[in-house]
């Protein structure tokens, strides 16, 4: 396969490589040549071994490199060549050179790749801690990182980032999937990873003033049915880490300050830790601190072996200090895919839903109780009550075993759980207007996603009421509503114009919705259903 092409300076550079090579074989033929006259044998030049080693070089490359004889005879005398004299000017020595390029290698490997800028981040502090005063302020020049990138271009690159869900579509694809589970089973293996050592860790923001939506009872006549929520607008995050094992380390709030304040301490029983930020958000100060609480939580269990920690991509998780301080204390991290999540992370697939369910809950029951809303001044008491009602050793182990993170299983993704990478809409993806009975269908289904179902289809059939089309009342999420689009439409072409019966009001209940389809139906070609299914054409991204 063809690669790049190599730039003037990386051309220079093997150029200049390959004479010093073929110098140094000069050199030493001309030592031997040496010893030979001082035992009184017949002896060559330094010009005749210089003339035989070019010859050599153009015969096996066709390519020519011009020996200086001079040259040699100073090089035999002990006189340093020009790749000593440049590594006494370098600024790392060959050992920290290795260790570096395995470094970016390495972090490359999980996930959390160096730009330009924190490579230079780490490369200073190296040399600062080795050279102390004797280390530039300002650090390497401006242009180092690229000239060192480009020495060691055998070894490392330059790429643009790109989430892995972008590389077929969507997060979840079989590409993403067979990444992630070949890396996390190397380390678990690698790095010998025990079950009670595996940690998660994830961020969910908290809100006083949104609320999930629920059902609730009202007037028979009356929509929508508002549900008064108070407390503070402001954003609280709150770090959670759990354990395969089924334990959990204590929280950390981060509350939305300038400056600690005294109101915050506070009763607390999940015994978080508290931090406060600008706005309220996780960042890179945050994140090695989080870290150190982190370490000294889990050390003793740990007694000295490796731990794993899955994080995702925040950027708060890989700056210098945090990486550094994770390596230095046998903390291996781990990066989820990007935007994957909500398959990969144990949190995000079953903590998180029934936290923020419980949170509420006890947000409610303290309003009810003391007749003041949640904020900054008892968040950390009501948090705290949730916290423990739900991380406990079943729904975490649940949430290991769900992800197979522990016990290791990467089959856990299954096909259809990796559907959503593929082209399958059928108003963007079909080159040809689907059957009448297709867009029945479909515009049946999109439709009665959006209406509210009745609990009990039965007692449901018997109501007059005329069900809403504008929202989904399985949001599990407190605090994110997402807009839903109504006016979606099937497409249709000028000369077969969908019949008005196809235009589903929805009126009534889910049971008359679908007799009213089958009567559809019944009234097109189920003929042409089946064939027009045969000749709908998979696409794969």
């Amino acid at each position: 396969m063809v690669g790049k092409a190599l730039s003037d300076t990386k051309k220079k550079q093997l150029a200049m490589e390959a004479k010093l090579a073929l110098q140094a074989k000069a050199v030493d033929a001309y030592k031997l040549e040496l010893a030979k006259k001082a035992a009184g044998l017949q002896a060559r030049g330094a010009q005749a071994a210089c003339n035989e080693f070019m010859q050599r070089y153009k015969q096996e490359t066709g390519k020519e490199i011009k020996l200086n004889h001079a040259t040699v005879i100073n090089h035999a005398k002990g006189k340093n060549t020009r790749a000593q004299n440049n590594a006494q000017k370098a600024w790392l020595t060959p050992e920290e050179v290795e260790v570096i390029v395995m470094y970016i290698i390495e972090l490359g490997n999980r996930g959390f790749p160096l730009s330009h800028r924190r490579l230079k981040e780490h490369v200073d502090e190296i040399l600062g801690a080795r050279l102390g005063d004797h280390f530039p302020i300002g650090g390497v020049g401006k242009k180092w990182t690229h000239r060192f990138l480009e020495k060691y271009s055998d070894h490392i690159k330059m790429a643009w980032s790109t989430p892995l869900e972008e590389k077929q579509g969507r997060a979840v694809n079989p590409h993403t999937n067979e990444a992630w589970f070949t890396m996390l089973g190397k380390v678990i293996k690698k790095y010998d990873i025990a079950e009670e050592l595996t940690y998660g860790t994830n961020e969910i923001g908290c809100s006083g003033s949104t609320g999930q939506r629920e059902r609730v009872m009202g007037a028979h006549d009356r929509q929508p049915h508002y549900q008064q929520i108070g407390g503070s607008r402001e954003n609280v995050t709150v770090i959670v880490t759990i354990c395969a094992d089924g334990t959990s380390t204590p929280p950390a709030v981060i509350f939305k300050g300038r400056a600690y304040q005294v109101n915050w301490k506070q009763d607390n029983p999940a015994n978080a830790s508290i931090g406060y930020s600008k706005k309220g958000w996780t960042n890179g100060k945050i994140g090695v601190e989080w870290i150190k609480i982190f370490d000294e939580q889990t050390k003793t269990k740990a007694a000295g072996r490796y731990h794993l920690l899955l994080v995702d991509g925040h950027n708060s998780h890989y700056t210098h200090e945090f990486l550094r301080y994770a390596c230095t204390h046998e903390i291996i991290v781990l990066c989820y895919p990007s935007h994957a999540t909500h398959v990969y992370q144990g949190l995000d697939v079953v903590v998180f839903s029934v936290l923020k369910r419980i949170l509420r809950e006890e947000r409610d029951k303290y309003e009810r109780e003391t007749g003041e809303k949640m904020s900054k001044d008892n968040f950390i008491m009501i948090y705290g009550r949730a916290h423990l009602r739900v991380l406990h050793p079943p729904i975490i182990r649940s949430a290991f075993r769900k992800t197979r993170v522990w016990p290791y299983d990467p089959s856990v993704v299954t096909a259809d759980m990796m559907a959503p990478s593929k082209e399958t809409s059928v108003e963007g993806a079909l080159p040809l207007i689907p059957a009448t009975p297709i867009r029945i269908i479909a515009k049946f289904l999109r439709q009665a996603v959006q209406m509210e179902v009745r609990d009990d289809l039965e007692s449901a059939s018997d109501s007059s009421s005329e069900v809403g089309v504008g929202g989904d009342d399985d949001d599990d999420d407190p605090f994110i509503n997402a807009p839903q689009n109504a006016d979606e439409s099937v497409p249709c072409s000028e000369g077969d114009k969908e019949p008005e019966e196809s235009q589903l009001a929805l009126k009534g209940n889910l049971a008359d919705a679908i007799k009213d389809v089958v009567r559809q139906l019944k009234d097109s070609s189920l003929d042409c259903l089946i064939g027009s299914y045969s000749t709908i054409p998979h696409h794969n991204m």
